[in-house]
């Protein structure tokens, strides 16, 4: 799997739609079942695709911090039923991994907020590719990926989220200091941003199931 930087997007755009499956993204995947749900969000099975694109990330094995699953769904639920129209909501935890036996504060984090869909999105990411995953768009660089996904929710909140993106947010803090050009990890880090969004998204029981297919990324040329 591939995704072009700025430069060479329109380039990638004319070539074969890249499949981050199973097979490309990871070399470890035994079972054939890499995207099985978890009995948390943040609990990754051996054997996952997830679980094996983060050893090679944190490169070594790792702690986790989790917040559980029906406290970040209430959180989001609530979030979104107080929020201005204006404005996104705050940021929430889902999930945290350190490399064991660490000094340094480096990590790996899963945030998910709302973002108004009329507003304008974020400010780019310095040297970030954007890319449309299944037609949900999203950006990554060296250090960090993020995604802008559509969740129709239930009841009540059906209004709502119609107004909104599920932003989620990955950061990769045991990047630094950067080291800019490693294609390979920025693949890595979008599969992984992904599927972790996916977690959130069955969580909240968002019934588009907007990250349902297997993840097929194409660049978004630079106007």
């Amino acid at each position: 799997m591939r995704i072009s930087n700025r430069r060479d997007a329109g380039k990638a755009l004319s070539a074969v739609a890249v499949v981050l499956a199973c097979a490309i993204a990871v070399s470890g995947c035994t079972d054939g079942t890499p995207e099985a749900k978890s009995a948390d969000l943040c609990t990754l099975p051996d054997g996952s695709v997830e679980l094996d694109l983060l050893r090679q990330i944190i490169a070594g094995e790792l702690d986790t911090g989790s917040t559980p699953a029906d406290r970040l769904t209430a959180n989001l639920k609530k979030d979104l039923r107080d929020r201005e129209p204006s404005d996104e909501s705050p940021g929430r935890s889902v999930c945290l991994y350190r490399p064991e036996q660490q000094a340094k504060p480096h990590r790996v984090v899963v945030q998910a907020r709302w973002v108004p869909r009329d507003a304008s999105k974020d400010r780019p990411m310095a040297e970030g590719a954007p890319f449309d995953v299944n037609g949900v768009p999203g950006e990554t660089n060296d250090i960090a990926s993020r995604l802008y996904v559509p969740c129709d929710l239930p009841g009540d909140l059906r209004a709502s989220s119609d107004k909104v993106w599920l932003k989620a947010d990955v950061s990769y803090s045991v990047n630094i200091p950067r080291s800019p050009g490693d294609q390979a990890r920025k693949d890595r880090q979008t599969t992984f941003a992904y599927l972790m969004a996916r977690r959130v998204t069955e969580a909240l029981g968002c019934e588009n199931e907007p990250l349902s297919k297997p993840p097929v990324v194409s660049p978004v040329p630079t106007p």
